[in-house]
């Protein structure tokens, strides 16, 4: 069940990332390494290894060799995932680190810098003026809500 799943995870993850080429271009300072998660509240251990085309997500056991292994419950993941302070973030939250704590750090950064350019997609699709309009309004409602 959670090879199928991190299979659907990593495609999805991997589509969303290559809408930002820039991403995949920040990818590469910390291809080839390997993070380890474990959620202790879901009992579920995988591996993310970043590689030029995006991320990989792999079943792991205790035995699977990281650069970085992160341990927690979700919650705990969650807060790390919407922080955008300072690099101390996976410690404030409580996680387990072993390892290098600034690699996984690097991959929370990487991925939070995601820009898509959502006008630019979708006008391939209906046209710039429709894109435009479309955007502008999703903008003023964005707006709106934080205010």
């Amino acid at each position: 069940m959670i090879p199928l799943a991190l299979t659907g995870i990593e495609a999805a993850l991997n589509a969303y990332i290559k809408l930002d080429p820039d991403t995949l271009s920040r990818l590469t300072a910390i291809q080839g390494k390997t993070i380890n998660v474990i959620i202790t509240d879901w009992n579920v251990a995988f591996s993310i290894i970043p590689r030029s085309d995006g991320l990989e997500l792999t079943p792991c056991t205790k035995t699977t060799k990281a650069d970085t292994e992160i341990e927690g419950p979700l919650t705990h993941f969650c807060r790390v995932g919407v922080t955008k302070a300072s690099n101390t973030s996976l410690l404030k939250n409580q996680l387990k680190i072993k390892g290098d704590p600034e690699l996984g750090e690097m991959l929370r950064e990487i991925l939070q810098k995601i820009d898509i350019d959502w006008e630019e997609h979708l006008s391939r699709v209906v046209g710039d003026p429709i894109a435009l309009k479309f955007c502008q309004t999703a903008r003023r409602v964005a707006d709106t809500g934080k205010g």
